[in-house]
């Protein structure tokens, strides 16, 4: 159920924002983590995570509001409440550095390394697509009494993550003081 919100959220954005305003986005996108080509196999992953990145980390300009947060603005009377609080829920997402820790038929329990926190994260892939151990960036959103990820990881190799571990302990000690 959460996916098909997502979903329908990014398929708004695709009707509703200007596409000048998506293109002048995605060149900016594109300066930082290179072409989108449409023959890519990972195009549609791709995509979504530009639109991710555009929903959730840019700001509108001359606010302090992301694109998503002044989209629920615009909305907020026109929208079913149910529709407004999974889309608040969405804006308020939790984007870090995790370590898997159990991996389970139908979630998996991971650790924000910024933060020490754990989360139990509802996914019906878990076994596919976590091992515990691995440590990946992405996404967290709450939804319904329950954590949800977005869909769209970086996985990091086992040779690094000493090093990326060693980094965020000092990142959450240094915000700990």
């Amino acid at each position: 159920m959460f996916k098909e919100t997502l979903e329908q959220l990014f398929e708004f954005v695709a009707q509703h924002i200007p596409s000048e305003q998506i293109m002048v986005a995605k060149n900016e996108y594109q300066k930082t983590t290179g072409e989108i080509y449409e023959d890519d196999k990972s195009y549609n992953a791709r995509m979504a995570l530009f639109l991710e990145w555009y929903l959730l980390d840019q700001y509108e300009p001359g606010t302090h509001h992301t694109i998503l947060e002044n989209i629920i603005e615009q909305n907020s009377l026109s929208w079913a409440p149910e529709r407004l609080e999974a889309y608040r829920n969405i804006s308020n997402n939790i984007q870090a550095l995790f370590e898997v820790r159990k991996v389970r038929d139908n979630s998996v329990t991971v650790l924000d390394l910024f933060t020490d926190e754990k989360y139990q994260v509802e996914e019906e892939d878990s076994k596919l697509a976590f091992r515990k151990n691995d440590v990946f960036q992405g996404r967290i959103v709450p939804h319904q009494d329950k954590y949800f990820f977005t869909g769209y990881f970086c996985f990091h190799p086992s040779k690094t993550q000493q090093y990326i571990k060693g980094e965020t302990k000092k990142f959450y000690l240094l915000q700990r003081t």
